[in-house]
């Protein structure tokens, strides 16, 4: 598998750092790290499914899910899916992907959707406001929780929790 490193981080980030989302880029990279940190230790090549990225995945072969609505995104970034991730459900079959990311979007939403989330894969690796975290590990006790400054990392591995 092809993972972000650093310098790609740096260098895709670089490309819109002038956009109010990416101004605070290095400090977002400690999070985006341990994502992928995550994503190498599962074991052989998942399928992936990243939302929210603007156009900065973790993985090289990631699906992404995003609304395609230019000047918020890049312009050559196209997601798999152009779609409203506020729309339940999400027009991705039962258990398509191995994993679903999503860093620091879903603070913006229920942890009702993490229901969304196990339906679809079976690792769930997501970034979280301090302040929004509770309620994602009120509806299932994460696998794993890594704190970097005021974002929380949270990994279910589903497979053993059934």
């Amino acid at each position: 598998m092809n993972y972000l490193s650093k310098e790609e981080y740096e260098l895709e980030t670089g490309k819109h750092i002038r956009e109010a989302h990416w101004q605070s880029a290095a400090q977002r990279w400690e999070y985006h790290e341990k994502a992928v940190e995550i994503l190498k230790s599962i074991v052989g090549s998942p399928t992936i499914l990243e939302a929210g990225t603007m156009g900065v995945k973790l993985c090289k072969f990631s699906d992404t899910i995003d609304l395609d609505i230019p000047p918020y995104w890049p312009l050559y970034y196209i997601p798999t899916y152009n779609h409203n991730l506020s729309v339940l459900p999400w027009p991705i079959r039962e258990k398509q992907y191995d994993v679903f990311v999503a860093l620091r979007v879903f603070h913006r939403f229920s942890p009702g959707y993490l229901h969304e989330m196990f339906r679809i894969s079976n690792h769930i690796i997501l970034a979280l406001t301090t302040s929004t975290v509770d309620g994602y590990k009120a509806i299932r006790k994460p696998t794993q929780e890594i704190v970097c400054n005021d974002t929380i990392v949270l990994y279910w591995e589903l497979e053993n929790m059934r």
